[in-house]
């Protein structure tokens, strides 16, 4: 090979994203975690607890962009068109890539052909919540055979048609035959207002949402839906345990990146967001604020997404909720 193609060979290969030199030094600038949600909520506040320690463990900035509308389909769209190069990441709640493919026609990406996984930050589990003045049951057992001597479908407060939380309270309906009424709100702060002033009975919330309601009296807690006790609440068993065996759901917060990222930048992007998931410092931050810490590989992180898109898509196929 003459010294032309020699020279031209290696400015190609340098130029190139994938590059073996871009790889091995990765990373060397700036990193943005394009944020799904409004700053202040769940998502943005994980991101940056996350963000602030791969600062200090790479030595390069990690910033945060709120790109919000859409359903999260708008920074969805932004990141799958981004370079990748492991500089520009997505980090969302699960169900913007394993919710809305079954609640939107056009989405304007693929979320199978546009991102790569790489791992989950952190889960949280919801809370069933009862307004104790209004419905007289004190475990999940209980409250099975209130709800299933009533008259009339009972009514029961959450978030927007399509959310974990109103899919958690579908999956307790189906699991149990009992038909019940969902009433959607924007907020959870809303949901919880009229589930506080007995408006309405009960509904689903996240823990660090409704806490505060349940550690003052106001509202009982009959259940959580992880596979696991809070160890905010240890004594609130799980939905499973409580009466209810096989039901698990919960809300999760991950990190993709654009398809055709090299592996070795994935597997250092996972590498280095496991090591903080680790720190005793990021794990007080997210248990007290109600979250569990993740952190689990990308093939596995592959193979749960799957398995979320699953029983996503079949809760709402048998509920039948249309296409927007």
């Amino acid at each position: 090979m003459n010294s032309f193609l020699r020279a031209l060979l290696m400015g190609l290969l340098l130029a190139a994203p994938g590059s073996v030199s871009a790889q091995t030094n990765y990373p060397d600038r700036t990193i943005r975690f394009v944020v799904s949600a409004a700053a202040g909520g769940g998502t943005d506040i994980i991101a940056r607890i996350v963000g602030q320690q791969l600062n200090a463990l790479w030595g390069q900035p990690v910033v945060i962009e709120n790109r919000t509308g859409g359903a999260g389909n708008i920074a969805a769209q932004f990141v799958a068109r981004s370079q990748p190069d492991g500089y520009t990441l997505f980090v969302t709640f699960g169900g913007v890539l394993v919710i809305n493919p079954f609640l939107f026609k056009d989405m304007g990406f693929d979320p199978e052909k546009d991102f790569v996984p790489v791992t989950v930050l952190a889960s949280a589990p919801y809370l069933l919540l009862i307004n104790p003045t209004v419905i007289p049951s004190k475990n999940v057992k209980e409250f099975i055979i209130y709800l299933k001597a009533q008259s009339e479908k009972p009514n029961w407060g959450g978030m927007t048609k399509g959310s974990p939380d109103h899919l958690s309270g579908e999956l307790f309906s189906m699991m149990t035959g009992i038909a019940m009424n969902h009433i959607p709100y924007k907020g959870a702060s809303e949901a919880l207002i009229d589930v506080l002033g007995g408006r309405v009975p009960f509904g689903y919330f996240s823990v660090p949402s409704s806490l505060a309601h349940v550690n003052a009296g106001k509202l009982l807690a009959l259940g959580v839906s992880d596979t696991v006790r809070s160890p905010l609440l240890p004594n609130v068993p799980t939905i499973a345990e409580a009466g209810l065996p096989g039901y698990e759901m919960q809300t999760w917060f991950a990190v993709w990146a654009p398809a055709g990222t090299p592996p070795p930048v994935i597997e250092k992007l996972y590498s280095g967001i496991r090591t903080v998931l680790q720190t005793e410092a990021v794990q007080k931050k997210l248990v007290d604020g109600g979250f569990r810490p993740g952190g689990m590989p990308p093939a596995e992180f592959s193979k749960f997404v799957k398995t979320e898109t699953e029983k996503y898509g079949k809760i709402i196929k048998t509920i039948g909720m249309e296409k927007n």
